[in-house]
């Protein structure tokens, strides 16, 4: 597996469990949105592509593999929240790469909100009002995204069992990747280095992303989606595709050729 996924993120598991632990609210505060509004690489790339995330093929890689755990995480399921809403977040927690579940357990103060109020909540935090999201280059219709501040971090989603099943891997990948590898980045020592890796492999990523889309003539690219928001949404993708079902990773595998060997290394 390349630097960009569970093995570098295991080898400083440590690391992230000591800075992360002092660092959320104090030295870093902010939100943002879960900005590729899609489900995997070839949504992003084509428009298609609808999985339901269970992780049931990840065996031992799978945090919260059993369907019943949420480990350390606080969960508080909202208005609109029903039976249905729980099932779903439980199911898709079995797909969340167990290293990116534990680093943002390791906060210590991280949460998990379901509700059907999460568009109005993600707004506020982003400190936009609906009709100017567009313009910031995020749907109006945005209803997951991340929140720290002083009281710690909370990840919040829309309640519906569909949206929710489809947005719990990618914004665990994007609160890793705009939220935890900042906050190591102001670090030195092996926690920065690993950081600063990290964004490498990024770029390396992206750029495999676009070759591949360029060679399938996919033109579905999200026009709103430029530099870092690009790179980040061709991020949480690929752990999406990559960790979702058994049925993204080998559409990711066949399509994505490019995509693939950078990501797992072959």
């Amino acid at each position: 597996m390349l630097d960009i996924n569970l093995k570098t993120i295991h080898l400083w598991s440590a690391c992230i469990l000591v800075y992360g632990a002092i660092s959320c609210g104090d030295q870093y505060q902010g939100s943002n949105a879960d900005q590729s509004e899609t489900a995997s690489l070839d949504q992003l790339a084509n428009g298609t592509g609808n999985y339901t995330c269970d992780g049931s093929h990840l065996g031992p890689n799978s945090r919260y593999g059993d369907g019943k755990s949420t480990g350390s995480l606080s969960v508080t399921y909202g208005p609109g929240a029903t039976v249905d809403s729980q099932k779903a977040l439980v199911t898709s927690l079995g797909a969340v790469p167990k290293e990116i579940g534990m680093a943002i357990e390791a906060l210590g103060n991280s949460k998990v909100l379901v509700t059907s109020e999460a568009a109005q909540i993600c707004q506020r935090a982003l400190g936009q009002k609906a009709g100017n999201l567009e313009a910031s280059g995020l749907p109006a219709s945005t209803k997951t995204c991340w929140i720290a501040d002083q009281k710690g971090l909370t990840l919040v989603f829309d309640a519906t069992p569909k949206a929710l099943s489809e947005a719990v891997v990618r914004t665990f990948t994007y609160t890793f990747t705009e939220f935890l590898i900042p906050l190591l980045q102001k670090t030195q020592g092996p926690a920065g280095t690993f950081a600063r890796q990290w964004s490498e492999k990024q770029t390396d990523l992206l750029q495999a992303f676009l070759n591949d889309a360029k060679a399938g003539d996919m033109k579905n690219l999200p026009a709103t989606l430029s530099g870092v928001s690009l790179q980040n949404a061709v991020t949480a993708e690929a752990f999406d595709s990559y960790y979702c079902s058994a049925a993204s990773q080998e559409i990711m595998k066949t399509q994505f050729p490019q995509t693939w060997r950078a990501f797992v290394g072959d």
